[in-house]
């Protein structure tokens, strides 16, 4: 039920399961995981938190709750910190024997990446890698790819041609795994998922590779001491943010991320607003995004701009149990549900043809926008964002930042309302941004592939050789 989006019954075949067994710790978790995607967040958080209690050795379960965590209204990082270092621990008590010893050629020019992920398909990672990997297989970079799940697409396929080698590791003990990973000769291994679906993070316990990064899948720390860094851009990690990573920070700049412009010929529409004479706002992002903060400040900007309304469009709005919901949140905020325009998944294509409807993005907050921030951006539409204190919660403003759009980001909750009411207003610049929007996002670093790759090959280079060399001196005492 939960993988055909029909909420409302896969919730009813769950909370049966523990009606008849009340301390059943799958029961639990999964009555979380469809909380998380019902936007309850807080609910969510507590029945993972029970669901852990029953099962203290599983760093699955504390995994999915320190995933969960990234979605509450206010940031908790000393408490994800906390609880990252439980699940390192947890991960490190069951490994007995870790590598110290690689098979990695220690005079290559070539360094040999790895890239561990599920997500190599029609998901923001492969949105967000596609560019960048076909760059750099054109520098002295070997990929291999080692795979979590048999997921695959069409972005996999044009993918796959990219990498010297693609292993899977689906249901693989993860001693196996990491063994297989080691037995390749990697240099650098890449983690891409965090603690995303389909992670395997235990894997990086054994430390299959001599130097062991995290990039791309996930904003927060891992709590694992054989991750060697957290790769990041310097506008999303302000000053003091290591505190709450126990990797050490590895700050690239102007920018970590690349996008991949979508196979698709979608045309640019012209501003909605000039011929449908009221504004369209719209988000596209998860529901667990939209707390109460964000909620109470977007019926703000929705009073106080007469007859606009508000486009949300996720997967989960598929349900019209889920729809009820929010239709009953904007009402309890003075807002008729005839404002509220709630849609569920469409293809690809379609999602994107459906920005030709919105004037301009509200990104929420404290854990904004990534895919769909560029994905708006690409079909001209602006995003307004609320930059925040931690390196999640900057993601937004550091897109913003990198596309050319500093004027699009807030500094508090007040001042998100008054730019969003101000830009709502200013129909010809919305018109004439909307006309170039594209082509400036093609000339910034979002979308310069090459220019990103060699930093990451310069840097990937840099780190095995600071490896090679701590190896060889501790051989030599």
């Amino acid at each position: 039920y939960t993988k055909l989006n029909q909420l409302a019954a896969a919730l009813e075949c769950v909370d049966k399961l523990l009606a008849l067994n009340p301390g059943s710790t799958g029961g639990l978790a999964n009555k979380a995981s469809l909380l998380l995607k019902m936007g309850e967040v807080e609910a969510a958080v507590a029945l993972f938190e029970q669901a852990a209690a029953t099962d203290p050795e599983s760093e699955h379960i504390k995994g999915m709750n320190l995933f969960a965590m990234n979605f509450l209204p206010t940031p908790a990082p000393d408490r994800m910190l906390a609880l990252a270092k439980q699940f390192g621990e947890c991960v490190s008590h069951k490994i007995a024997v870790r590598y110290t010893h690689w098979l990695c050629p220690r005079d290559s020019e070539t360094v040999r990446v790895g890239v561990v992920s599920g997500d190599l398909r029609g998901h923001p990672v492969g949105y967000f890698s596609e560019s960048l990997f076909t760059e750099l297989a054109k520098h002295n970079i070997e990929l291999h790819a080692f795979v979590s799940n048999h997921k695959r697409d069409a972005l996999t396929d044009r993918l796959r041609p990219h990498f010297k080698s693609w292993t899977s590791l689906h249901n693989m003990r993860f001693s196996l795994a990491a063994k297989r990973i080691h037995d390749a000769g990697i240099h650098v291994l890449i983690d891409l998922a965090g603690h995303t679906n389909d992670n395997l993070l235990p894997v990086f316990g054994y430390k299959p590779a001599p130097v062991q990064v995290s990039w791309l899948g996930y904003s927060a720390t891992i709590g694992m001491s054989a991750i060697d860094h957290f790769l990041c851009s310097d506008k999303c990690a302000p000053v003091g943010e290591q505190a709450n990573f126990l990797e050490p920070l590895l700050r690239l700049s102007p920018t970590h991320l690349c996008f991949t412009p979508p196979p698709y010929a979608v045309e640019v529409a012209p501003l909605p607003a000039q011929t449908a004479k009221t504004v369209t706002f719209g988000c596209f992002n998860k529901l667990a995004k939209l707390n109460a903060r964000v909620l109470d400040v977007w019926s703000r900007i929705l009073a106080q701009v007469p007859k606009s309304r508000l486009l949300l469009k996720t997967a989960e709005l598929g349900t019209e149990q889920v729809r009820n919901r929010f239709y009953a949140e904007f009402a309890r905020r003075g807002i008729d549900r005839e404002r509220l325009l709630l849609e569920g998944s469409s293809p690809y294509e379609d999602m994107l043809r459906r920005y030709h409807d919105v004037d301009l993005v509200l990104d929420p907050f404290p854990y904004p926008g990534g895919t769909t921030s560029v994905e708006a951006m690409w079909m001209g539409v602006p995003v307004l964002t609320l930059a925040g204190t931690t390196l999640l919660s900057r993601q937004g403003a550091a897109l913003a930042q990198a596309a050319g759009q500093k004027a699009w980001v807030a500094k508090d909750e007040d001042d998100y309302v008054k730019k969003a009411c101000y830009h709502a207003k200013q129909r010809a610049k919305l018109a004439k941004l909307r006309a170039g929007l594209r082509d400036q996002l093609l000339q910034s670093p979002l979308f310069d592939a090459p220019a990103l790759a060699a930093e990451l090959e310069r840097t990937f280079r840099h780190l095995w050789q600071q490896s090679n060399q701590q190896w060889q001196d501790s051989h030599r005492r």
